[in-house]
């Protein structure tokens, strides 16, 4: 689970740099992310598929409720800016595997 913010179709996503996920971006930097609906009990969900890009340079006063007082977030955190490539909306409360999908050209 990652604090996460949305700009259009683009998300933020703070990682915390030691897990793993920081590491595979610098491998790979696909991400797939699962944001639940929860007014939905579980039923409804977006899949979203991307490229993260790191950002170099974030203005961590965005995140001041998220990260509290920590006088450095930097240390701890790596910021990522996704760009979409595939959005799907998942809504079984429409009935078993209802999706909606929305692709991005190349």
């Amino acid at each position: 689970m990652v604090h996460y913010r949305n700009s259009n179709l683009e998300l933020e996503c703070l990682l915390p740099r030691w897990a793993d996920a920081s590491y595979h971006l610098w491998q790979d930097p696909r991400i797939h992310l699962v944001v639940p609906d929860p007014s939905s009990e579980g039923r409804r969900w977006l899949e979203y598929t991307g490229v993260a890009h790191i950002v170099e340079q974030p203005d961590w006063g965005k995140w001041s409720q998220e990260l509290g007082d920590l006088s450095d977030p930097a240390d701890l955190y790596l910021l990522v800016r996704v760009t979409p490539i595939r959005i799907d909306l998942i809504d079984e409360t429409k009935g078993w595997g209802r999706r909606e999908t929305l692709e991005f050209s190349a």
